[in-house]
């Protein structure tokens, strides 16, 4: 009987252990983005993250004191898809900035940055 409580406290320390993975990356981001809004100061992004990661180490710790039944393995995938989503928004966001000034950098260049709209506005004056 003993061997089958050290078994499911080894696997319910492992599925701990495996949603800290998704839940560190999503704590991150979450600083990150804190940073972006200007709630994060600079220079205390490490600051939020350790202190947002022992929030989450001591829910861990004390959720089964407190008689929560958490499923870990849930808890990982569900910061894990939420952690891929932001980064695809990110990388989306990034493209359209990147654009904007790469438009900036080629408006007015023969050929490349060549806008017909003037000509065709003279064009229709004319008519």
């Amino acid at each position: 009987m003993m061997e089958n409580e050290n078994l499911q406290f080894i696997i319910k320390l492992a599925e701990i252990v495996i949603g800290f993975g998704g839940l560190g990356g999503l704590v991150t981001l979450l600083v990150n983005a804190g940073k972006s809004l200007g709630w994060v100061k600079d220079g205390k992004a490490k600051i939020w993250v350790g202190g947002a990661n022992l929030l989450l180490m001591l829910f861990f710790m004390l959720a089964p004191e407190l008689g929560l039944d958490v499923n870990w393995v849930i808890v990982d995938e569900t910061a894990n898809s939420l952690l891929q989503i932001a980064t695809i928004v990110i990388g989306y966001i990034g493209m359209l900035k990147g654009s904007d000034v790469a438009y900036g950098i080629v408006k007015g260049i023969p050929v490349i940055g060549k806008s017909y709209s003037l000509e065709d506005a003279e064009h229709w004056k004319e008519a």
